[in-house]
């Protein structure tokens, strides 16, 4: 009898299938219920000893029959599965792969397969669903352990393949780094050599032969050193790269076979067969006789340099791309009271520039550090700063820019202007005092033109005026004559005509006599080294007549009396 396990599951389908018709038409025909009972125990046998795992779902997916290796699989006795809908129980295969099979099996009436992984169970499954009248049947097996070894077969038919590839790739990579290795060491413009542990010379490239005048076959087998000024040193310098393992910029001398000597910085390495040995050296010589001739034009130049800035009676001050100060001679020194130790290294607006200015200034550096732009650059302006004692004072700012690596920097030269401002202002003074005096002048010319003026009317008066006096005092023959200048101002324009008339009438035997006059008067006069004399004064009037009485009085007692003229 063939066995049960050996059966195909489409024969297991049909048997079971003929064992519910069976059933079925048993109860129908009324037959004994040990009929179908005996038939209901066909089938549960028949799948209890199958291998693959079975369910039966009716129209509505209840589980309408399991067995046992559906129980192991799943996890879950029977009893808490049967009669209960499948999708319910197992939520987490809704809407897989599984679900939508078996849908479509009980809806389009056709057998279904796949295979699923059930992360629940960490399990892998292939299963088939086939319809029937009422139902579908589900028969399932544990496929993880094939799924595994699939998985480590193809991983290692995968690694296989990528390590003949990895092969293939290294091979070419070889081939391709020979190739490039070669061409980077012919197309370099830097001569180029390998040499072994002893120095001696085992290939070169183009620039190398052309650099030494020489074949590759007189260079290939001779020594490194021998081609250098200093063979002494160069032969250091081999040794050195194998006692270190690389070398950078060792400067020798390089010569030619026609002579021409060629200053070059070495840098070498060492370089190592498959085992690890180090069988050679790798060496690469760049021409710095141009770098070296500019470097010694540099040193002369910064020489220059210092020389005339420590000389400058001006502070030279240099600003780094972040704004601090970079550069400060001896002049920035003595102005602003910091040395060189102070002041290097420091924010240059805030170290030199009074508190008010920090704001903008830093709003300014801004601007400078991107574009080195900026409203002192290019300019000569007037500014205040700060020494380092806390005294403000005046300077003289003249600033340009300058590029290094690609950053903006600032120079700037810085003149204390103290002395030039105090020479301003005290320029500004005399000048003020110069034009108040010339004004003063002017207004004084003003006034002695207007006292001309005044001059000459009262001289054209008094000239008149004495004229006709001394014309009566002729006439009348008198031996007095007075004058009463009461009111007014008595100065040196009035003394004159006044020592004039007194003079004249004297000549006519007369006595003047001028009343009117103040003390005050008369010492400013005399304070200005002024007589009246022959003129007898009098400070009022009736003084003066009575002086003029007891004249006359004296005359008549002399018989010569005459009238006083007034």
């Amino acid at each position: 009898m063939q066995n049960e396990d050996d059966r195909s599951q489409e024969e297991l389908l049909l048997e079971i299938e003929k064992l519910r018709t069976q059933l079925a038409e048993t109860e129908e025909r009324g037959q004994l219920h040990y009929e179908a009972l005996l038939a209901q125990e066909q089938v549960t046998t028949i799948l209890e000893i199958i291998t693959d795992a079975f369910l039966m779902f009716d129209n509505m997916w209840k589980v309408i029959h399991m067995n046992q290796k559906a129980e192991q699989l799943l996890r879950i006795n029977r009893d808490d599965l049967v009669g209960k809908v499948y999708w319910n129980v197992f939520p987490d295969t809704v809407d897989t792969i599984g679900y939508r099979e078996l849908h479509r099996a009980m809806a389009e009436k056709v057998e279904v397969s796949y295979e699923q992984f059930y992360p629940p169970l960490n399990m892998w499954f292939e299963a088939r669903g086939y319809p029937s009248k009422n139902g579908v049947y589900f028969f399932f097996m544990d496929i993880t352990e094939r799924k595994q070894m699939e998985d480590t077969l193809r991983k290692a038919h995968d690694e296989l393949e990528m390590r003949v590839q990895e092969r293939k790739l290294a091979e070419q990579e070889i081939q391709y780094l020979q190739r490039y290795n070669r061409g980077l060491i012919e197309v370099s413009l830097d001569p180029m050599v390998t040499f072994d542990q002893q120095g001696i010379i085992m290939d070169v490239n183009e620039a190398k032969i052309r650099a030494t005048g020489r074949t590759r076959e007189e260079l290939i087998g001779t020594l490194f050193a021998d081609y250098f000024t200093d063979s002494e040193k160069a032969y250091k310098g081999v040794m050195l790269v194998f006692e270190t393992g690389e070398i950078h910029d060792y400067e020798l001398v390089m010569v030619a076979k026609d002579g021409t000597e060629t200053i070059v910085a070495y840098n070498a390495s060492v370089y190592k067969d498959e085992t690890g040995q180090v069988v050679g050296a790798f060496g690469v010589a760049r021409d710095i006789t141009e770098h070296k001739r500019t470097e010694k034009s540099v040193l002369e130049s910064e020489e220059k340099f210092k020389a005339i800035s420590s000389s400058a009676k001006d502070a030279i001050i240099m600003m780094d791309n972040e704004g601090n100060i970079s550069y400060w001679n001896e002049a920035a020194e003595k102005i602003f009271g910091y040395s060189v130790q102070e002041a290097l290294g420091k924010e240059l607006h805030i170290f030199l520039a009074p508190k008010k200015y920090h704001d903008s200034y830093r709003r300014g550096i801004l601007i400078f550090k991107a574009t080195g732009c900026g409203p002192v650059i290019g300019k000569t302006l007037e500014l205040e700063a700060v020494r380092k004692d806390g005294t403000g004072f005046p300077i003289e700012l003249s600033v340009s820019a300058v590029k290094i690596e690609e950053k903006w920097h600032a120079i700037g030269i810085v003149r204390d202007i103290t002395q030039r401002k105090k020479a301003e202002e005290e320029r500004e003074t005399l000048i003020r005092e110069l034009k108040d005096a010339l004004a003063e002048r002017k207004k004084a010319q003003q006034e002695l033109e207007e006292t001309i003026e005044r001059l000459e009317v009262y001289t054209t008066r008094v000239n008149s005026l004495m004229v006709t006096m001394l014309e009566q005092a002729t006439d009348k023959k008198t031996n007095v004559v007075i004058l009463d200048i009461s009111g007014v101002a008595v100065d040196v324009e009035i003394s004159e005509p006044l020592v004039n008339i007194a003079r004249l009438s004297r000549l006519l035997g007369a006595t003047c006599i001028v009343t009117g006059i103040k003390s005050e008067a008369m010492r400013k006069l005399a304070d200005l080294g002024i007589t009246l004399a022959p003129i007898t004064t009098e400070q009022s009037l009736k003084e003066g007549l009575r002086y003029t009485i007891a004249i006359v009085e004296e005359n008549d007692d002399n018989g010569g009396g005459k009238e006083p003229l007034t």
